[in-house]
């Protein structure tokens, strides 16, 4: 195929659905020139560095095209770089188990190079995505492994970045005083605030955290301080929108009703004018709330059809499903209000029940695309290194080389074999640790014959 008509193919197909950022179409166009197959993966990684952020398809195809080409000339940094790409581009796609699977062949490729900097960056981000998956018992393990590289290398930045990641898992588990810990920390790694946006976040989780304690004039106190930690930041009003929120939310559930109201309204303002009507929906059910203890469930009605009639539906939403709930509630409560036309309490009804469903599936699916999918990967890997421990103790000898044939074939069997076998977990794991006393087995029968020999 022509070159100049397969380049040109490219660029059209990956720029009709690309935004921000131009493509660097003067580096491609080189690439298209050289024949020089070490000058094309070189090429090749500045087009990836510079397109993975805005146009994450194209630096895709060529994490792949690079890896194949690297792969073929021997270049071992590159090869890994591809990989590392790959795993960051499904990262940021929320592509759980494909990130995971490269983000674990990155961590023994940098284990091998023994390349403690980005081994640390791989143990990161492989707890981040089994944070995403809500596997926060891994995802605490990875981020602790991270944490030490980080504290041995004097990495001060890293550190309070993972004890932050840190305090959000601990924070999902309800351990509080660990939450905290990890925020203080965070705070005291993060040398003269030198992360204004982490400075921020931090302070808003201790008040999150707080919050949950139910020492709400403390959150409040943390919520403010994220508000001046966030001044110049180009995000300033969406942060100063979610932190009028919380603190009109502590407010409320401290049943200080005049402030709630003041700081909602605060919020509700802000963030109209940043123009997502789900990201104002939180802040008009918390109004409606307020309302009603306020005993206005007029008003609190008209705060929960404004939001929800806006409201995106078309994504799982729980903002949504908590209006819904609150206004079939009201409903029923209200004795001298005027109720809503039937054809509005229909619709609400419907949405309510629809919002259920949606609910339960959600938590659902949450669940298998945390834990089962990530599981998937985990185990894959675990029997990859596992393997890879055993081929590095018994490398010396022509059995050993024997060895390593048959334990390879054996691999390439059970992981076709368990890709079919994806959709139960519980048989995958059973077949795992069968396949791999057979293995265990047969080595241990043909190390027997070699050793009579």
């Amino acid at each position: 195929m022509n070159t100049k008509i397969f380049t040109f193919s490219v660029l059209v197909a990956i720029s009709l659905h690309s935004w921000g950022k131009p493509l660097p179409e003067i580096t491609i166009t080189k690439l298209e020139k050289t024949s020089d197959k070490r000058a094309k993966v070189e090429l090749m990684w500045e087009i990836i560095k510079d397109t993975y952020k805005d146009h994450p398809d194209t630096a895709l195809y060529f994490a792949n095209k690079m890896g194949d080409l690297a792969k073929i000339i021997g270049n071992q940094k590159r090869y890994t770089n591809s990989v590392w790409a790959k795993a960051i581009i499904y990262k940021g796609r929320g592509a759980l188990k494909s990130s995971a699977t490269y983000l674990f062949e990155a961590h023994q490729l940098y284990k091998k190079a023994n390349d403690n900097k980005n081994i640390a960056v791989a143990l990161y981000n492989i707890g981040q995505v089994f944070q995403a998956g809500n596997d926060f018992a891994n995802a605490l393990l990875y981020l602790g492994n991270a944490l030490d590289q980080y504290h041995l290398s004097e990495d001060a930045q890293m550190a309070a970045k993972t004890h932050y990641e840190m305090a959000r898992c601990y924070i999902e588990i309800k351990d509080y005083e660990k939450s905290l810990t990890h925020l203080n920390q965070c705070l005291s790694s993060n040398d003269n605030k030198k992360n204004q946006s982490l400075t921020s976040k931090a302070h808003n989780y201790l008040g999150a955290t707080y919050f949950k304690m139910k020492q709400y004039d403390r959150a409040i106190e943390e919520y403010m301080l994220s508000i001046e930690a966030a001044r110049g930041l180009k995000d300033f009003k969406k942060k100063s929108a979610i932190a009028y929120n919380n603190i009109g939310e502590a407010h409320l559930y401290n049943d200080d009703l005049d402030n709630a109201g003041v700081y909602l309204q605060k919020a509700l303002t802000l963030k109209d004018e940043l123009g997502d009507p789900n990201f104002a929906l939180s802040t008009r059910v918390l109004l409606s709330r307020l309302a009603t203890k306020q005993q206005n469930y007029k008003k609190a009605l008209t705060y929960l059809e404004e939001g929800i009639m806006v409201a995106d539906k078309s994504v799982i939403n729980t903002n949504l499903m908590d209006a819904l709930d609150e206004v079939i509630a009201l409903n029923e409560r209200q004795t001298t209000v005027q109720i809503p036309t039937d054809q509005i309490i229909s619709y609400f009804k419907f949405e309510n029940q629809q919002a259920n469903l949606l609910r339960s599936l959600n938590d659902e699916l949450g669940s298998l695309n945390g834990r089962y999918v990530l599981k998937n990967a985990f185990e894959t890997y675990q029997l990859s290194e596992a393997n890879s421990n055993l081929t590095d103790q018994l490398s010396q000898s022509k059995v050993i080389i024997i060895l390593i044939i048959l334990l390879s074939l054996s691999t390439g069997m059970l992981s076709v074999y368990y890709v079919r076998k994806y959709l139960s977990l519980r048989e995958f794991k059973q077949e795992t640790t069968l396949g791999l006393e057979l293995i265990s087995h047969q080595l241990e029968r043909t190390i027997k014959m070699a050793s009579k020999k």
